[in-house]
């Protein structure tokens, strides 16, 4: 293939087509893995700013500061980052490369 040549795929064939479900699904778990991480670390800050906010008598818990007009909408994000943290317990030893000498 040429620099700016483009061809369309041959009939009966798609784009992607040669993606495995394994390759697929190991994308997704990927994807899963990194926003369980990611809302872990979210709530683990948070937790750590009630905490301070709580020795200096204020409100820093910043989803309720952000989220506390739709309280819905807080316990939602609450009950995201309390699956987010199952999440990686119990995939922990598989995806940790401390815990599983072959890694990620």
């Amino acid at each position: 293939m040429h620099r700016g040549h483009f061809s369309l795929p041959k009939q009966g064939h798609t784009i992607g087509s040669g993606l495995s479900p394994a390759v697929i699904t190991l994308t997704s778990m990927k994807s899963l893995h990194w926003v369980s991480f990611i809302l872990v670390v979210i709530g683990g800050l948070n937790w750590g700013l009630v905490a301070i906010g709580t020795y200096m008598g204020t409100n820093l818990n910043v989803v309720n500061l952000l989220l506390g007009s739709v309280p819905a909408v807080e316990n939602i994000v609450y009950l995201l980052v309390g699956l987010a943290a199952l999440s990686i317990m119990f995939s922990h030893k598989g995806d940790c490369r401390e815990c599983n000498p072959s890694g990620m």
